[in-house]
């Protein structure tokens, strides 16, 4: 499926990337990152891929924890760190 998403080369690289860092994480290495700076992405930017990759899994599994209801609060939290679609996970009201 990616290897005929509309995108270019740089962009299926650091999708790869992500796909590996979110499924199996383990298996990540130097060779991974090479491919990235051979796409034109340095360290800083690929810093920020494996951050925002490790964020989103993050908050997917609280919100996945807390019966797919963020905390009063930690809903706007998220929207505004860009890591849930505005009014997409809900918040609790309850409580």
């Amino acid at each position: 499926m990616l290897e005929s998403a509309p995108v270019d080369d740089a962009d299926r690289q650091m999708l790869t990337y992500a796909g590996k860092l979110t499924l199996h994480p383990t298996e990540v290495s130097e060779r991974d990152l090479d491919a990235l700076r051979q796409m034109g992405f340095d360290d800083a930017a690929i810093s920020d891929i494996a951050v925002s990759t490790a964020m989103y899994a993050f908050m997917n599994r609280v919100v996945d924890g807390l019966g797919r209801a963020l905390p009063r609060g930690m809903d706007r939290e998220a929207e505004r760190l860009g890591l849930v679609h505005p009014h997409g996970g809900g918040s609790s009201d309850a409580g």
